[in-house]
This record gives structure tokens, C-alpha cells and sequence, in this order.
């Protein structure tokens, strides 16, 4: 998967004047590419440095941003939100902290959102109920708190799956759930819900 994202990476670089990109290709280990290190035990990518290579290119048109399972630390960057043609973000399963940055509600194209089992503390920001477009929307296992809107099954009605379980969600579980149609997996265990 590391190799796929990374080839895909690739694709978008336009100029690469010190032909750092030479060496990211099938005939090589993943884990000697330039500026890839791995961990030696997974033999996953966990560090990505490409400082001053005097790339150029463009992930604008970023479709698929997949770093799930890796050891990913510090907050999710607001930046990640202008990726406008993003489809897939799934950043699960790493070791993110602090809130999710109210940017990502601008990736109105998304289908999957995908933030469980981090270290995020903090409440989901209204922005990202906002965005219409998900199927699946997952932040669980994470230190959440807060209320789900009520109007939540009315501002995602493409959803299909929606976990929250293991956090530290409260209040009612909105009813607006109902309106959500295509809705086949509600996932609420171990909150604070009212039984």
C-alpha cells in the first residue's frame, strides 16, 4: 500500500531537477528510495523527507490520501483541506493529537473519512457534519466529547456506516438518524449515551 501511495505521490511531480524521483521505481526496495525511511520490523514507511529537493508538482487533485496504520504524530494539518478533489481520507489507526481542523469541512467531495483510533481529544467541528458527501465516517476510538447535532442524518445523507463507539460522546442519540436512507451501520458503544 505505502509503495501504491507513494507512486501516486510520483505521478504528480512535474520537475524533479536533482532527480530524486530516479530511484522510486519497482527495481527497488521501497525502503531505499530517496527520502523514504522504513521501520525495520514492518517494513512500513514512517518517514517521508523530501526537504529542499527542488520539487515541483501539484497534489490539488489529490484523490485518495491513505496513512492508515502508520506511526503518524502531531495534529492533522489544516492544510489537507485544500485538497479539493480528495475522495478518501483515512488517517486512522496512528497517533494524532489535538482537534480536527475545522479545514477538512472544506473537502466537500469526500466519501470516506476515516480518523479512529488516534488521540484527537477534542470535539468534531461543525464543518465536517457539513459536508454532505460521506458514506462512511468513522472517529472511533479516539477521546472525543461532546453531542452529535441533532441534524446529523439530515446534513450526511449519503451515509452508510458512522462510527463513534469508544469515545466520550453524550446527550441524545439525534432520532435524524432515521432520515439517513442509505444508513447500514450505527456505532455508539462505550459512550456516554442514555441507555
Amino acid at each position: 500500500m505505502d509503495r501504491l501511495v507513494l507512486l501516486d505521490f510520483k505521478k504528480r511531480i512535474t520537475e524533479d531537477p536533482l532527480h530524486v524521483m530516479s530511484s522510486w521505481n519497482d527495481s527497488i526496495d521501497l525502503c531505499s528510495w530517496v527520502g523514504v525511511t522504513c521501520n525495520r520490523a514492518t517494513k512500513g514507511v514512517v518517514i517521508l523527507n523530501l526537504m529542499s529537493q527542488k520539487l515541483l508538482g501539484s497534489l490539488l487533485n489529490l484523490n485518495f490520501l491513505l496513512l492508515d496504520g502508520n506511526n503518524l504524530s502531531g495534529t492533522i494539518p489544516g492544510w489537507i483541506g485544500n485538497f479539493s478533489s480528495l475522495r478518501s481520507l483515512f488517517l486512522s489507526q496512528n497517533n494524532f493529537q489535538g482537534n480536527i481542523p475545522n479545514e477538512l469541512g472544506h473537502l466537500t467531495v469526500l466519501w470516506n473519512f476515516s480518523l479512529g483510533e488516534n488521540n484527537l481529544p477534542g470535539m468534531v467541528p461543525s464543518s465536517i457534519y457539513n459536508i454532505s458527501s460521506p458514506y462512511i465516517f468513522s472517529v472511533i476510538g479516539n477521546h472525543m466529547h461532546g453531542e452529535l447535532p441533532p441534524n446529523v442524518g439530515v446534513t450526511l445523507p449519503n451515509l452508510q456506516a458512522f462510527y463513534c463507539g469508544a469515545n466520550n460522546f453524550t446527550g441524545p442519540i439525534p432520532p435524524s438518524f432515521s432520515n439517513a436512507s442509505r444508513l447500514q451501520i450505527l456505532n455508539f458503544a462505550f459512550n456516554g449515551f442514555p441507555c
